[in-house]
């Protein structure tokens, strides 16, 4: 599979600038560390490359090879003898959601129910939903998990790792845990907000360009918050519809093709996301807006959205049709491990550069697929990755943010 056009920004910035900079994003750290883990959705334009997304409880370790599984368990058992002051084995229990039976998600914890086990720690994994009385097993294609009553893992271990996004709020075995919990539950998606993270993003990089000879521009993409918003009052839903032809007016001045993701600022899953190229199609959004954004994951209520720059995406041709791919990296513990190409079908004459590949229709493939596009901007992901892993980690522990 080869990419419509070369990276010109692995031509920009030479191994040694990238070195540099990374050495300065360590500068950065705080005492509470790293992130245990990440997954970054990625736009990779060619000229730019982007975090769209920054997910601390990330699932789809079941889409990442033998060798990015491999690194994900050294970098797990760096983590944990830090964190656990141990050489281990350790004690963890992993929280899963609980409210699905996707065969994808359920094989994610089975593939991260590895990880953790190779980095050399005990694991049970919990049942997060109503109470269950004893262990039951439940089958996962030709593999089983084991679900264990919730108290008695947090009875047992020395720790606790969620895989859990608390969109509904937290989990009161969790609340009531005395010990580690990573992530801290205070990231998740009932408080955390994805313009906090790209405002600290976007800190952490304008410092690391005082530094090194890096364009902020080429991975950050632009970005606005509306907030107060009631998608049930017609006001709300036109004060938003302003508000994002504003944006998009400032962005015709950089672009000659613009387009402009509207977001749920607190959540995941591809769910509460809408994007448009004119403004047309945003003047007769009102009712789509009001049905898209009325409710997010779990029935809580969208109150605040975020504004994203969208960046257009490179492709490949596969025969007559064109396929779209947006890069998907994992880190463990702040480092890339590896990742995944989340794939869709070109549906428009600009070969579709411009969907959200987070959609029912799309597919994964290996980061190997493109072997010689991914040793060209390899250490620009790795770049990419350690930016957001660390203003993840400031998010943590936002009392030492070093700007």
């Amino acid at each position: 599979m080869t990419l419509s056009k070369s990276s010109i920004l692995s031509q920009k910035y030479s191994r040694e600038t990238l070195i540099q900079a990374r050495a300065a994003l360590d500068t950065l750290v705080p005492s509470c560390g790293m992130p245990i883990y990440t997954s970054i959705d990625l736009r990779d334009s060619g000229d730019r490359i982007v975090a769209v997304d920054v997910n601390l409880f990330p699932a789809g370790f079941n889409n990442l090879n033998a060798e990015a599984l491999r690194k994900a368990s050294e970098e797990m058992k760096t983590f944990l003898k830090k964190k656990m002051k141990s050489a281990g084995p350790w004690k963890l229990g992993l929280l899963p959601e609980s409210h699905t039976n996707n065969e994808g998600y359920l094989k994610n914890i089975l593939a991260l129910k590895q990880v953790i086990q190779n980095a050399g720690a005990e694991l049970k994994v919990a049942w997060t939903g109503l109470p269950i009385p004893k262990p039951w097993e439940l089958k996962v294609g030709e593999d089983k998990l084991l679900y264990s009553p919730i108290q008695e893992v947090t009875a047992w271990a020395d720790a606790l790792v969620l895989n859990h996004d608390l969109s509904g709020g937290p989990l009161d075995p969790v609340t009531n845990f005395t010990k580690s919990v990573f992530p801290s539950p205070d990231l998740g998606w009932y408080k955390r907000k994805k313009s906090e993270h790209f405002e600290i993003a976007t800190k952490i990089l304008n410092l690391v360009s005082t530094k090194v000879a890096i364009d902020p521009n080429d991975f950050l993409a632009e970005s606005l918050t509306v907030g107060d918003l009631n998608f049930s009052a017609k006001e709300d839903v036109q004060r938003l519809i302003d508000e994002a032809a504003q944006f998009f007016e400032k962005l015709k001045k950089r672009s000659d093709k613009p387009f402009v993701y509207i977001k749920n600022d607190s959540g995941t899953y591809g769910l509460g996301i809408w994007n448009f190229a004119s403004l047309e199609e945003l003047k007769g959004a009102a009712k789509h807006l009001q049905k898209k954004f009325q409710r997010a994951k779990q029935g809580t209520y969208v109150k605040q959205v975020i504004l994203q720059e969208g960046i257009r995406t490179r492709f490949a041709e596969t025969g007559p049709e064109a396929v779209v791919l947006e890069p998907v990296v994992y880190s463990v513990n702040g480092q890339r491990v590896g990742g995944f190409l989340r794939c869709a079908f070109a549906e428009n004459d600009d070969k579709g550069t411009e969907l959200n590949l987070n959609r029912p229709n799309a597919w994964f493939e290996d980061e190997t697929r493109i072997s010689a596009e991914l040793a060209e901007v390899r250490d620009l992901y790795c770049f990419v990755t350690q930016l957001h892993s660390v203003a993840a980690a400031i998010e943590d522990c936002p009392c030492e943010a070093n700007f």
